[in-house]
């Protein structure tokens, strides 16, 4: 058999195996994911089984009352998935009281809009929105990587990705529950804006950097850093809570104001 139909054949076991066909989205490098692939799979949580490069051609729409933990389950390692610029959509609200900063949400089921756990390298989540569930993102991936997304209105974290050596890139993280990011240990936030959240726009642990980033408007403090965290070049501004930047290494070129828009010391 010419070795072009061998490779043919041996991409449609791959596709058996995985119960999909051979169709156009494979022809151009990916497996599609849209509300009548969930469908057609039996509904949420939608199980990411197998390491490829995932991505959606439409918005997916999670409802409350299927009784389910997450929208989308990974439990494999070098997996991308890529959210095409469209939506992850839950059924829970924020709202958010200006005079305090208080957030309160409603109508949340249980889990993640996107779930990782266990042992796994080389996860990926990029190129969306993502709002109403739990918690919006949640990997223990090491090395995730989570970038140029919009997560907002879940009941309580935005984005976590407590995998250590993590990165979180380009992500607009507001009026979460709790935190907007939340980062492990030797991990990076870079030219994100976590704001209006409940508790802290960012979270970070040991030895991890915070740079380039918006942190404004969040009811308990601006960010919450390990003493061994470094911040630089961020605007943390109107923040709540007695210190714009609780504990880490000022790294220079930071902005910090307090709750009533005074200039004070990061």
């Amino acid at each position: 058999m010419p070795l072009h139909d061998l490779r043919i054949a041996a991409l449609a076991l791959v596709l058996a195996a995985l119960g999909l066909a051979a169709g156009p989205a494979w022809s151009q490098g990916y497996i599609e994911i849209n509300q009548a692939v969930v469908d057609a799979a039996g509904g949420f949580p939608y199980t990411i089984s197998a390491p490829g490069y995932y991505r959606f051609t439409g918005d997916v729409v999670k409802t409350s009352g299927d009784g389910t933990t997450a929208a989308i389950e990974i439990t494999a390692s070098d997996v991308t998935l890529d959210l095409g610029n469209f939506q992850l959509e839950g059924p829970g609200i924020c709202a958010r009281n200006a005079s305090n900063g208080a957030v309160t949400c409603s109508g949340h089921v249980p889990g993640s809009g996107i779930q990782q756990n266990g042992a796994a390298t080389n996860v990926e989540i990029r190129n969306g929105t993502i709002h109403g569930f739990f918690n919006g993102i949640s990997l223990v991936a090491v090395g995730a990587v989570v970038s140029d997304l919009i997560v907002y209105d879940n009941a309580f974290l935005g984005v976590s990705a407590i995998g250590d050596a993590s990165r979180v890139e380009n992500v607009t993280a507001i009026r979460n529950g709790t935190t907007g990011i939340t980062i492990q240990n030797n991990s990076t936030v870079q030219s994100c804006d976590a704001s209006q959240n409940d508790d802290y726009g960012i979270i970070a642990n040991l030895a991890s950097n915070v740079r380039f980033s918006n942190v404004m408007g969040n009811r308990l403090g601006g960010m919450s850093l390990n003493s061994q965290a470094v911040f630089t070049s961020n605007d943390v501004l109107d923040n709540f809570g007695a210190d714009p930047v609780f504990s880490g290494q000022d790294g220079g070129g930071n902005n910090c104001t307090n709750a009533i828009g005074t200039s004070v010391g990061c």
